[in-house]
């Protein structure tokens, strides 16, 4: 286990805290029922909390029902929609940009910002004892959930174990999907929840929460592109998880960063 060098939170602090919720959607709708009865069961932890959901331009009937959704709390809920006709990167750079623009204004002491994908991992009930665990520590910037069979996002890991974009390679041809395959599935074993907590310089795997103090609007902000260096005199531009900048930017102030492996959201589908 990972928790030694982490505080426990004081017992008497309870859940005396802010929560803000941003929920990415995009033809959302056979999970939508269950993420927004998700987003209900977190905010109840709280003493207070306020929605956002972005749809990025969706098919189906998600954006309709949301509306229906935040209609019946209009002071605590909304929704936004962003433009379709953008790459997978930019849109989702766009959409992650506008829920912290529209909540950027509230951060500080006790406010901490939960961000979920409104899919599959999120698409059915989730273990409030594990989420609460969070909060038996302190001092971290950040906090990621886990699932119960298989650890999917390593597109947004970067860790002991996985320092780099497992990518690059085949970005530079240098290995293919195939030769690939033996150690994206190392990266993926199952992360047994007794684990506790383990450290890293992004994560994501469909919620993270934030303490929204380690946040400087500012500077952290969204990119889904990178420079890798060929040689000492060249770079190339290549594809990155759009949480890896975010994440590196907090780490490089000294911000805590951690898989929380007791808390389990569903398997991705």
């Amino acid at each position: 286990m990972q928790n030694s060098n982490l505080k426990d939170a004081a017992s008497d602090e309870g859940m005396d805290k802010v929560l803000l919720v941003g929920v990415l959607v995009k033809d959302s709708a056979r999970w939508l029922d269950a993420v927004l009865a998700n987003v209900e069961a977190y905010r109840g932890l709280f003493k207070q909390y306020e929605c956002l959901i972005v749809d990025g331009n969706s098919m189906d009937d998600t954006w309709a029902r949301c509306e229906v959704w935040c209609s019946k709390d209009q002071t605590r809920r909304s929704c936004k929609r962003h433009p379709g006709g953008l790459a997978r990167g930019p849109s989702l750079v766009q959409a992650r940009t506008m829920v912290l623009d529209h909540f950027k204004h509230k951060f500080g002491e006790n406010v901490y910002m939960l961000l979920l994908d409104g899919d599959s991992v999120n698409g059915k009930p989730i273990d409030m004892q594990g989420f609460q665990s969070c909060f038996k520590y302190k001092d971290w910037a950040a906090m990621f959930a886990n699932q119960p069979s298989k650890y999917y996002d390593v597109w947004a890991l970067r860790s002991e174990e996985c320092p780099d974009d497992y990518q690059i390679p085949i970005h530079l041809r240098l290995e293919t999907w195939k030769s690939r395959e033996p150690y994206i599935e190392k990266l993926q074993k199952r992360k047994d929840p007794s684990l506790g907590l383990l450290p890293g310089k992004s994560a994501f795997g469909g919620a993270g929460i934030y303490n929204t103090k380690f946040i400087d609007v500012e500077r952290d902000g969204y990119s889904c592109y990178q420079y890798v260096s060929l040689d000492s005199t060249r770079q190339i531009m290549l594809p990155v998880c759009e949480h890896v900048p975010f994440h590196k930017s907090m780490v490089g102030r000294g911000a805590r960063l951690f898989i929380n492996c007791e808390w389990l959201i569903n398997d991705h589908e």
